[in-house]
């Protein structure tokens, strides 16, 4: 009797954790929305570039070739055509050009949702909303940038390719297929959905390299990655051929901007670092090691973290608008510095760790082994950036994570609200430094 109460006790205290985990995840879309509805400073930081230089290009020239050519910002044209084709209703003006970006989020958490259950999770919600704990979310999200607009349009030709690639159709659907090419239609307009996404940020082109994976799967279902791949890369190459390259001309001008590296381990291993914070926050368990694997990480973790306080080979500021007020003085900021970097250097190094431990887990699921690479190559983008890095190139990867995270993303987690209030309150603070620094 006393074991039937215990079990009952801890389905209750499991069942009112999970309330408890959604109604903070509600509280924290609540309060991003309030703020970027109630933030009435110009436009600052990068936003300047897509909403002032780039659009009063655009509406001078139009969409056009000129347009393309004459752009003068690094990423691709999506973040100033979307914010071109809303001027009737934003007018450009603060606060509305930033709810956009809320928006087309509220869109990315529906569109997760949607591919988790094509993919059989249950309480897919449960997954998704977690993702507004992630601290580099909340720049993204509250300002007018570049991701969200990009990493909408990548989830949202993800999700039609999983829908023709994995998706079974009951009877009905089934006999309209055979009448109507249904999956192949959807895998095609994925494919140019997802080539929005490459026209917004040009890092979402080497995802496209995970796909071949799948092409060891059923002989049947090649056509839709062959669909998806020559409609995702038709306009994004029509682009590059304008440019002359996959970046504006008039950009690479830029005095500084060629630089003599072509490559920076730095800024991919700072991706991976942020990466697997964010893994932490969303799906600890991941990071659960055998006793060998632990004690071999934790040999290398020491290593790696000693060396980088001697040599510096990894050196940045995490949070630096937000560290700078915090720290006040030149000193504790360089011994912030230091810690930090340190700290970041190991989770690089955990992060490598867990994604192969991922999929040699799951070898025998071919969709989630392609999901994991999908995820690895986004995170890997940093390698090519030689100039500052930056955790919004990390922050375009959070869709496919709460993909690849979801499966071991337990409901029963009783300390995941405090993961989730952590995270809220560590992105909003970052966003309200940009707006009290600038």
């Amino acid at each position: 009797m006393q074991t039937y109460y215990i079990k009952a006790l801890k389905a209750d205290l499991i069942k009112n954790n999970q309330f408890l985990s959604f109604l903070i995840s509600i509280s924290g879309l609540v309060i991003l929305f309030l703020n970027t509805l109630l933030e009435n400073k110009p436009p600052i930081f990068d936003e300047v570039f897509y909403l002032d230089q780039d659009i009063a290009l655009i509406n001078k020239l139009g969409i056009s070739i000129e347009f393309l050519r004459d752009s003068q910002v690094a990423v691709g044209p999506l973040t100033v055509i979307i914010h071109y084709l809303l001027q009737p209703i934003t007018h450009l003006q603060v606060p509305y050009i930033r709810l956009v970006n809320f928006l087309l989020l509220i869109g990315i958490f529906f569109i997760l949702i949607s591919s988790l259950k094509i993919l059989g999770y249950a309480k897919p919600h449960f997954h998704v909303m977690g993702m507004i704990s992630a601290p580099i979310l909340w720049p993204v999200s509250g300002m007018a940038l570049s991701e969200i607009p990009a990493m909408f349009f990548s989830s949202m030709g993800l999700y039609l390719f999983l829908l023709a690639f994995c998706q079974e159709f009951d009877s009905k659907w089934t006999s309209l297929n055979q009448k109507y090419p249904i999956k192949l239609i959807a895998s095609s307009l994925g494919g140019l959905l997802f080539s929005f996404s490459i026209l917004g940020r040009q890092t979402f082109l080497v995802g496209l390299l995970a796909f071949p994976i799948l092409l060891i799967k059923d002989i049947d279902k090649r056509k839709y990655i062959y669909s998806f791949l020559f409609t995702a890369l038709m306009l994004p190459i029509i682009v590059f051929i304008i440019w002359g390259g996959i970046v504006p001309p008039l950009h690479l001008a830029k005095p500084g901007y060629i630089s003599k590296e072509t490559f920076s381990i730095v800024n991919g291993f700072l991706s991976f670092a942020y990466a697997a914070i964010i893994m932490v926050i969303i799906a600890p368990k991941i990071f659960i090691l055998n006793r060998k694997l632990l004690l071999i990480t934790i040999f290398c973790s020491t290593i790696l973290s000693t060396t980088n306080i001697f040599y510096n080979f990894l050196t940045i500021t995490p949070a630096k608008s937000l560290a700078s007020k915090i720290f006040p003085d030149s000193l504790s900021l360089i011994i912030y510095t230091k810690v930090s970097s340190g700290f970041l250097a190991v989770f690089g190094l955990f992060f490598l760790i867990a994604i192969f431990k991922m999929i040699i887990e799951n070898k025998h699921d071919l969709i989630y082994v392609f999901l994991c690479i999908y995820f690895l190559l986004l995170c890997s983008t940093p390698f090519k950036i030689v100039h500052l890095f930056s955790s919004r190139y990390t922050a375009t990867t959070l869709p496919i994570m709460i993909l690849v995270t979801a499966r071991y993303s337990s409901t029963n987690d009783l300390w995941k609200p405090i993961r989730l209030m952590v995270g809220i309150i560590a992105g909003f603070l970052i966003l309200r430094s940009f707006f009290d620094v600038h």
